[in-house]
């Protein structure tokens, strides 16, 4: 059996508005070297130079657009995968409370609102950068504005909405740091403990949103410590702690990959399939009986599970399948050999069919 998976599905296109900021500079870098990304688009009040942009540029869609009139953008003809939002500002550079509220609220409410598509059968996913206290009852402008941000995505009705409420960031490099970010680092550089629970870099924020985005709320790893906030406007809510814990875990579990194993109908095989599967990734399973697999293809949909029939023992079976793979994910990262079986007899007795054929499942 050969079985092949990635971290999510190919094809998938992603918009980013806010990609001038801290963490979104950093997350568009992230969405173009993501190969389940296939189309970027970059809209916002301008566009990353051309000698910022270190890899994908052929993936890369950019518009500049004027967020008073984001109804003429056309959002909706991109038909996104996942709309990420890490549009924001402050009242320092907004000028004035009334246009840090439009600015850091009303522009980004208004044009996921355009982003989303007309068609319910679309599954659409918003990932937005939110602050660690955010509080739509706050007395604090900042954090009120923030929170009611939140609820405002929420109502708009994406397949599901996710926010991120990172701590204080660490390695910004802003043209005019911020005084009270300053002030924290140095406080919070005097207790480990605090930068650990309190802050996180942006690049970190910029990976677990990233994942965050490919898997969605139902497949994300139990670190990331997901949770339900809203109220009457759910959304999936994850914190400091969890955002530092998807970042982490990204290496191991998240980036993507293709893996073939080839076995898979037996236990250890298919225990792999089982796992990879849960962990949100891509699966191409191959065996010399498809049906054996029914309960898998029945758990998870055919965009995650592409069973075909192989005998690894024939050539043109072998060829077939790789060709496939090569035509659905155009590349192929790990492979484990997990195909084979014994004969329990002694040597002597043992036919020498029986024996050619043991030989070519189980070394060639």
């Amino acid at each position: 059996m050969l079985l092949t998976y990635a971290a999510a599905a190919p094809g998938k296109s992603a918009l980013l508005l806010g990609a001038s900021g801290e963490v979104g500079r950093h997350l568009l870098q992230e969405l173009l070297q993501d190969p389940q990304f296939t189309r970027v688009g970059e809209y916002g009040r301008r566009v990353t130079p051309a000698d910022k942009i270190e890899v994908g540029k052929g993936k890369l869609e950019q518009k500049t657009v004027n967020f008073d009139k984001i109804e003429e953008a056309g959002l909706k003809d991109g038909k996104w995968d996942v709309v990420y939002i890490t549009l924001g500002t402050t009242r320092a550079l907004a000028g004035s409370a009334a246009a840090f509220e439009k600015i850091d609220r009303e522009y980004v409410i208004n044009a996921a609102r355009e982003a989303k598509v007309d068609d319910p059968s679309h599954q659409q996913r918003l990932v937005y950068c939110s602050s660690g206290a955010a509080n739509p009852h706050s007395l604090f402008l900042y954090t009120r504005s923030k929170g009611l941000t939140e609820l405002g995505l929420a109502g708009l009705g994406y397949s599901e909405t996710i926010v991120f409420r990172p701590g204080l960031l660490t390695d910004t490099q802003r043209p005019d740091p911020r005084f009270m970010e300053s002030l924290l680092q140095r406080l919070f550089n005097l207790r480990s403990s605090w930068v650990t629970d309190y802050a996180i870099p942006t690049t970190g924020v910029a990976t677990a949103m990233r994942i965050a985005g490919e898997l969605g709320t139902a497949k994300l790893p139990a670190e990331a410590k997901a949770t339900t906030a809203g109220g009457d406007t759910p959304f999936t809510l994850i914190d400091n702690l969890g955002i530092r814990a998807l970042a982490n875990d990204s290496t191991d579990d998240c980036m993507s990959q293709w893996l073939e194993v080839t076995g898979t109908s037996s236990e250890l095989g298919k225990c792999l399939a089982e796992c990879v599967l849960e962990r949100g990734h891509i699966i191409v399973a191959t065996l010399r009986n498809p049906t054996d697999l029914n309960s898998l293809k029945a758990k998870y949909p055919p965009e995650q599970l592409l069973v075909l029939k192989l005998d690894v023992s024939r050539n043109d079976d072998i060829a077939a399948a790789f060709t496939k793979v090569q035509e659905v994910y155009g590349r192929l990262d790990v492979v484990v050999n997990d195909a084979g079986y014994n004969i329990v007899g002694e040597i002597e007795d043992t036919p020498e069919e029986a024996a050619h054929k043991l030989f070519d499942v189980n070394f060639l």
